[in-house]
């Protein structure tokens, strides 16, 4: 993409059989660059998404013994 800027790839993990994965990288040749500003910012859009998506469903563990738990809920009562 910084020489060829028609071009762009991403890497993927895919399933393998037997339950394993493996990792595949895609690259793609576009008609123009304005191409692949659009796709790269609509993967961009759907990878931001899916993340807040994978964040909302598991929710946070704390341990109450953790010294970074300890230090914010000392932050806390200082504000």
């Amino acid at each position: 993409g910084i020489r060829h800027v028609d071009h762009f790839g991403f890497i993927c993990r895919e399933s393998s059989g037997g339950g394993g994965f493996h990792f595949v990288c895609y690259v793609f040749q576009c008609t123009n660059e304005a191409l692949v500003d659009e796709i790269m910012m609509t993967l961009k859009q759907a990878f931001t998404v899916a993340a807040v998506q994978q964040t909302a469903k598991a929710p946070a563990q704390l341990c109450e013994g953790c010294p970074l738990q300890g230090l914010h809920k000392l932050c806390e009562r200082i504000e």
